[in-house]
């Protein structure tokens, strides 16, 4: 494995860190079964060597900006993981099979924030966005299976506060949203067992809204809140019903 973290400043408040981080694994076994069968008809000898590899590579990095002024603080944090995944599995002797997988994962993250202050007034926003892929594909023999998913999720939202007098008024304001779609494919079969493709997806969706006040007088304190939201969700499949 080989790591790497930097840290470099900009000026007097701001500041970006990288880090990155590479591993590399192999793994290796090999079984041997040998299995006799006594019948009326003879004797049936089961012979199977196995031979099993795997290869894997991971890689992470991650970037981030910092930025702490008098009347704002700003973060800004990028990051990928990506991990490529293959597996093979060779079976020689009675029942001889071939079979490979192929397991990536890329993942890509962000995540946004800022805090600013208007005289009495401070307004708070964050975002946090994810991406993750998987093209991965399974072959046994001569059949080959691909199976796709790519996912997509938003969470954003505002946050501001304002004093008068004894009372705290507050409130926040935001949508989480995603995306699942996935995909298949099997080649290598005839038709007649059913459906060889296959495709769907999911999203969803919800806007929401916290709003409160709070007021103080000596030692009570009391807060009236509440809390709105809407939500949305949809499935849909290959012939585009729902």
């Amino acid at each position: 494995a080989v790591s790497l973290n930097a840290l470099q400043r900009i000026d007097e408040n701001s500041q970006v860190n990288v880090q990155i981080t590479f591993a590399n694994d192999r793994n290796e076994a090999t079984s041997l079964r040998h299995s006799d069968f006594y019948t009326n008809s003879g004797i049936k000898t089961i012979e199977n060597r196995k031979q099993y590899l795997e290869k894997s590579n991971d890689l992470f990095a991650k970037i981030k900006y910092e930025n702490n002024a008098k009347n704002h603080y700003l973060k800004n944090e990028l990051s990928g993981d990506f991990s490529w995944n293959k597996q093979w599995l060779n079976e020689q002797g009675t029942h001889p099979h071939k079979m490979m997988g192929n397991l990536p994962i890329y993942t890509l993250k962000d995540n946004f924030s800022i805090m600013k202050k208007y005289g009495k007034r401070l307004v708070t926003l964050q975002s946090k966005n994810i991406m993750d892929i998987r093209p991965q594909q399974l072959y046994v023999d001569s059949l080959v299976q691909s199976i796709n998913q790519h996912y997509y999720e938003t969470n954003t939202d505002v946050r501001g506060s304002l004093r008068i007098g004894r009372f705290i008024l507050s409130g926040q304001i935001g949508v989480n949203a995603g995306e699942h779609r996935f995909t298949s494919d099997l080649v290598g079969v005839p038709d007649s067992i059913g459906l060889l493709m296959g495709k769907s997806s999911f999203t969803f969706a919800r806007l929401y809204a916290n709003p409160s006040i709070e007021y103080m007088v000596k030692d009570f304190d009391f807060t009236l809140s509440g809390d709105m939201s809407y939500n949305h969700y949809k499935y849909s499949l290959d012939n585009g019903q729902s």
